[in-house]
């Protein structure tokens, strides 16, 4: 028999499971931890996530012994007392378990996000405990690179735990973790968005302007194109989360598929111009123009299947929306479009293609671009020399993901001299420290190698206090927690071996593109010439960027 009158208890309801569970809260976390916290709480031979709904006196002897809280994932709670009411009222009136009431409500901004990477320490291991630990073993034995964490739990069912116990022995080595703080996450997406907006708000002036009516049926198009990919997402059996990266593939897939739209309405142009009639502009314009779009999306589908296939990280699912995206996109322009213009020109209905100020635009305007190419050439090789002149003089800022470090993005009250910031940090953790403004004058981002090559929490935890200290003069009144809680906008721990694998896998996927695009070309075309002029307007392309970057 025990007495628990001296327990901090609290009830946690862990989804999808129907009934609370009760806790203990042990004396270290009581001061962070609250109702509406995320827990890591025992379940069983596994660990388990869930949310605290109340707290409870337990005045009774009971003969089971209760277990404790294990950690919080959170240093701010998910939700407060009044919302909890309104999700126990949802629950009652919907008959949900409460539990996933609150997991689907709690907006994924709210919740800060972990991103691991684990490694196998040595390739000789013996006295392995258990089926689980040897079958993690045998899947991080296959891949030369590091593995994600979720990948392995989706894998190995129920091995958190055994992650853990592996990693205390060092057998294995968790070499990244990345935590996005609300603010940070919420303003992550309201960016996302808000370039998304703009750009969709753009390609309707830009297509009205150029094709008139025929510009915002293209347009409408898009949007169709935007819930088709993404309903796609949502319907994928291995499940998607959109990131910010995966809006960017939005937004990229947003111009392909108006740039479809703008070959086939040029290529009916000219048809009209030429004296043809509406319907037989339409329909000889859609013929000459379909090999010319399935030629440039599949070339981008297969960069995009390389990126999905070779690349690690946020790059998977840039590659995922990039692919859904030209599969939408040939059917948006190619079927859908074509059916409501046939369906319209067989009514007699037909509408404009061009504008007052475009139908003529660009027409007779002889460009002679081989003459010019000298002048281009050596305007393209100044770029290209002054960036590499710059990337041996200056280096290359190739951020955390490919040469590991620490990277931190911390807010100010008031606006900051990045300079100033810089001497302040590198008298606390070293020199070599990189201080970036982001966004506005009160945000920077902050990358360094101190303590990168230790991986204990105390390690972290150090790192994250020296940097407070090192900026302690520019948040007057603030302690640490107040600074991890509210000024901490995220953290970024990528270990060496990582960004070596980062590397790797970005050099992989630049090389194999390039000849794949190399192969299509060849065979679609039969001529050597074309496919080298394409690499090599590739490589010209891609060095001119880093020149810029630099």
């Amino acid at each position: 028999m025990k007495d628990f009158t001296d327990k901090n208890l609290v009830n946690v309801v862990i989804p999808p499971l129907v009934q609370a569970f009760t806790y203990d809260v042990p004396k270290n976390l009581l001061p962070k931890i609250s109702v509406g916290h995320l827990v890591e709480v025992p379940f069983g031979r596994r660990v388990a996530q869930g949310y605290i709904i109340e707290k409870i006196k337990q005045e009774k002897k009971t003969d089971f012994k209760i277990k404790s809280i294990r950690d919080s994932e959170e240093q701010h709670a998910c939700f407060n007392s009044e919302q909890l009411i309104f999700f126990k009222w949802i629950a009652e009136y919907y008959s949900e378990p409460l539990s996933n009431v609150i997991d689907v409500a709690i907006p994924s901004p709210a919740i800060k996000k972990y991103n691991r990477w684990i490694s196998l320490q040595t390739r000789t291991i013996e006295n392995l405990k258990g089926s689980k630990q040897k079958a993690i073993v045998e899947l991080l034995k296959k891949h030369e690179q590091a593995i994600e964490y979720s990948e392995i739990l989706k894998t190995i069912k129920g091995s958190a735990t055994v992650i853990k116990k592996l990693a205390e022995k060092n057998i294995i080595k968790i070499i990244e973790e990345e935590l996005i703080g609300p603010s940070l996450g919420e303003a992550s997406i309201k960016s996302g968005l808000l370039s998304l907006v703009v750009s969709i708000v753009l390609i309707f002036a830009f297509m009205m302007f150029f094709y008139s009516a025929a510009g915002l049926i293209a347009s409408l198009m898009m949007i169709l194109n935007l819930f088709l990919i993404i309903g796609l997402m949502a319907g994928l059996p291995f499940g998607f989360t959109l990131t910010l990266p995966g809006i960017a593939g939005l937004v990229l897939t947003l111009g392909m598929a108006v740039d479809a739209n703008v070959i086939i309405y040029e290529r009916i142009k000219e048809e009209l111009h030429h004296g043809k009639t509406a319907l037989a502009a339409m329909q000889d314009g859609f013929k000459h123009s379909l090999a010319a779009i399935i030629d440039g999306n599949l070339t981008t589908l297969i960069t995009g299947l390389i990126l999905g296939m070779v690349g690690m990280g946020p790059v998977t699912g840039f590659a995922v929306t990039l692919c859904i995206g030209i599969f939408t996109t040939l059917f948006t322009a190619l079927l859908l479009t074509k059916v409501y213009v046939d369906f319209r020109a067989e009514q007699g209905k037909t509408y404009k293609f061009f504008t007052k100020q475009t139908e003529f635009f660009l027409k007779g305007k002889n460009i002679d671009f081989i003459g010019l190419r000298t002048k281009f050439y050596a305007f393209s090789g100044i770029i290209i020399v002054l960036g590499f002149i710059s990337i041996f003089v200056r280096g290359f800022d190739l951020g955390v993901d490919f040469e590991g470090g620490r990277e931190y993005r911390v807010r100010f009250e008031q606006p900051v001299n990045v300079s100033d910031v810089r001497n302040d940090l590198n008298a606390v953790i070293g020199d070599g420290t990189i201080v970036k403004q982001i966004g506005s004058s009160t945000q920077v981002k902050i990358t360094t190698k101190f303590m990168i090559h230790e991986t204990s929490k105390e390690a972290d935890d150090k790192a994250v206090e020296s940097l407070y200290n090192g900026l302690k003069k520019y948040l007057p009144n603030v302690t640490l927690d107040n600074f991890k809680e509210v000024y901490l906008l995220s953290s970024t721990k990528v270990d060496p071996s990582v960004s070596v694998d980062f590397r790797n896998s970005s050099i992989m996927a630049t090389v194999l593109s390039l000849i794949a695009i190399f192969l299509y070309i060849l065979i679609r075309f039969r001529t050597m010439g074309y496919s080298i002029g394409a690499v090599v307007a590739t490589l010209h392309d891609a060095l001119i960027i880093i020149a810029l970057f630099t």
